[in-house]
């Protein structure tokens, strides 16, 4: 999926994009504000395809939850429309 959408806005795909080395321990004490997420973040070995999660029922989301989904729904399927795809041989 980076290579296609390295295709699709014109930059050449690198490897590297793709899969890193984690960085090392001290880059923690710069991120101590952030640490859960910046521990995941330093220690990321690359983009990978995420588990599929269960979608929660809109019903059980506050009301302004609710309406913003209402709101936003025609601009998400807009885009969603437009959304790069894997060849469909690729899973």
């Amino acid at each position: 999926m980076l290579q296609l959408y390295c295709d699709a806005v014109g930059i050449d795909f690198q490897d590297s994009m793709a899969h890193w080395p984690p960085l090392d321990q001290h880059n923690y004490a710069k991120l101590e504000e952030w640490k859960e997420a910046a521990k995941v973040v330093l220690e990321s070995t690359g983009i990978w395809r995420k588990p599929p999660t269960t979608i929660p029922d809109v019903q059980n989301l506050p009301l302004e939850v609710q309406d913003s989904i209402q709101e936003n729904l025609p601009l998400y399927e807009m885009l969603y429309a437009k959304r790069l795809r894997l060849p469909e041989a690729l899973p």
